[in-house]
């Protein structure tokens, strides 16, 4: 799969690469909230589908951070993410550092 790894700050790079990464017949994005590129990202996504991609196609995953594990949080939080990406639903949310921090 795509990484969409936190050095990919330049919305532009990563929203054409998400893109070109589509088109050339990958299917599985593995963004993170933490990486502030969910947007581009879906740009990307919503790109590739507008060209024939089609969205079932895609598996898109994206990561929670530690203050927003948990019941309560993680379905407060979700929605933003969807938000964020434009899209109607996302296949696979992991915990981004599952460990106890501190």
């Amino acid at each position: 799969g795509m990484c969409c790894r936190p050095t990919a700050y330049d919305d532009v790079l990563v929203e054409r690469s998400v893109l070109w990464y589509l088109l050339m017949g990958g299917r599985h994005i593995d963004g993170a909230h933490l990486y502030l590129n969910h947007e581009a990202i879906g740009k990307g996504i919503r790109q590739a589908m507008e060209r024939g991609v089609p969205r079932s196609e895609i598996f898109l995953t994206t990561k929670i951070w530690p203050n927003f594990y948990g019941r309560n949080s993680t379905k407060e939080v979700v929605p933003t993410f969807l938000k964020e990406l434009g899209v109607d639903y996302i296949d696979m949310i992991l915990m981004h550092a599952p460990a106890p921090i501190g």
